[in-house]
């Protein structure tokens, strides 16, 4: 027969399985070091077909369709990032090389946290050139609340710019944000940061209050991560790059469903042990 100290056990099992199901996890991450390098724009074909490969995160990756191509790269420069690869884009005669790196279900937008290491090449001086990232819908139809940090140090997060730029080119950088949802209003907090890998100072850290995540995000909820490399007018002598890309998220509400069973059995283990 159970004591009681055996029953109160069976109470902190479930109760864990109830905190680890609600706690948010990496759904994202890889620093493209498992990969074929290509020296060109050769499109992502193996990367599509071996997405997530190695201890990388993630359940694939998709060429957006434009046209444009994104490759896995040389890094570019050692200095501020030791890796020997990233994701690279740019100098094609598209305007924009996109892909989708997507978590391989939908998760809340509330909570997550994306990071990623950015880095700007080129001496074209066309306005509008650099990395772009925002957050794929639960449809996988569309994508919103774009975080653009340009080769002349535009920073611009969900179309609002930063009075503060960053780095601008030829320098590695770090980016982060934090979604938090304020209230019941659908309106999101974001805390964002960008740091100078090369010097290791931080740039810029800001906060923006009551965001609207936009219509394709009303459901709050992300399938995946949209990268895009923006190399409009003259598409050449421009390439940007994107490495160490980490998302932390809760799943969805469907997902959360088992918390209300593990609930509910812990409410009848009660009952049955009168605990």
């Amino acid at each position: 027969m159970e004591t009681r100290v055996q029953k109160q056990w069976i109470i902190i099992g479930v109760a864990g399985a109830m905190v680890l199901a609600c706690q948010a996890d990496v759904v994202l991450s890889t620093d493209f070091e498992s990969y074929a390098q290509t020296a060109t724009t050769t499109p992502t074909t193996g990367l599509e077909s071996v997405f997530s490969g190695g201890s990388d995160v993630g359940s694939s990756f998709a060429d957006s369709g434009n046209g444009g191509q994104q490759w896995v790269a040389a890094n570019p420069e050692a200095n501020g990032n030791t890796s020997l690869q990233a994701l690279g884009g740019g100098d094609q005669t598209v305007n924009f090389s996109q892909g989708i790196f997507y978590f391989g279900g939908n998760m809340l937008l509330d909570g997550m946290t994306i990071s990623y290491d950015f880095y700007n090449a080129g001496t074209d001086g066309n306005a509008n050139e650099g990395v772009r990232i925002a957050l794929r819908n639960s449809a996988d139809a569309a994508q919103g609340f774009f975080l653009r940090n340009d080769r002349d140090g535009l920073v611009k997060i969900n179309g609002t710019d930063d009075a503060t730029a960053n780095a601008g080119e030829g320098v590695w950088q770090h980016f982060t944000i934090n979604f938090t949802l304020d209230g019941t209003d659908g309106l999101y907090d974001v805390a964002y940061a960008i740091t100078n890998l090369e010097s290791g100072s931080e740039i810029l850290s800001s906060t923006l209050l009551d965001q609207n995540a936009g219509a394709n995000l009303a459901d709050g909820l992300v399938s995946g991560l949209f990268v895009e490399i923006s190399d409009p007018n003259n598409p050449i002598l421009y390439q940007g790059y994107v490495d160490n890309i980490v998302v932390d998220a809760v799943p969805e509400p469907a997902t959360l469903g088992i918390v209300a069973f593990a609930g509910g059995a812990m409410l009848w283990i009660r009952r049955r042990f009168n605990i």
